[in-house]
């Protein structure tokens, strides 16, 4: 799995805006060298080494983002710390490529992209029992809300990531940012 290079917190802070210079990079890899074919290795601004729980314990940070979470749930975590008022999720939505389909996204995962795909193997997320008819999705459960993607600022984000390689995506990809509030 890459680790962080600091890029999107180093962006944030250098751009000004609201979130200038309070934005922190960490990544339980930090420190580990960079593995991927994305270019530039290099990294931009040195994460802090600290798992998504780590970090937010210790910054107790009012916004959480979360550039392609692997595939497992750490939303519940974020929405448990009282501090956290709002978290971005970057990565492939509704499909279990970042974060899991039902516990992250609210999705069943027999409703995912690839789900029923015969020439792949099941993955992950989908063994086990589907959430009842009636359920009520985690992060509502919780008591937060999610943003639909026509919202201005999530569908820029989205437009902004997806123009950033998903044009050769395999399969579709769901490439964008997804805002989840607490209500």
């Amino acid at each position: 799995r890459p680790c962080s290079r600091g890029r999107l917190a180093h962006f944030l802070n250098r751009d000004g805006g609201p979130v200038a210079g309070r934005v922190i990079a960490t990544d339980a890899l930090a420190g580990r060298g960079f593995i991927g074919s994305f270019g530039d290795a290099s990294v931009i601004a040195q994460p802090q080494q600290l798992s998504h729980d780590e970090a937010v314990a210790t910054h107790a940070p009012t916004v959480v983002v979360s550039s392609w979470m692997p595939e497992e749930d750490w939303t519940a975590v974020w929405r448990a710390q009282p501090s956290v008022r709002a978290y971005v999720v970057l990565g492939e939505c509704d499909g279990g490529q970042s974060g899991l389909p039902w516990e992250t996204w609210g999705v069943r995962p027999s409703e995912c992209f690839g789900a029923a795909d015969a020439d792949l193997p099941p993955p992950p997320w989908l063994v086990g029992p589907e959430p009842a008819a009636d359920a009520v999705p985690p992060f509502q459960a919780d008591g937060w809300a999610r943003l639909g993607a026509t919202e201005p600022a999530v569908a820029a984000v989205t437009r902004w990531m997806v123009g950033q390689g998903d044009e050769d995506a395999p399969r579709g990809n769901s490439t964008c940012a997804t805002v989840f509030v607490r209500g």
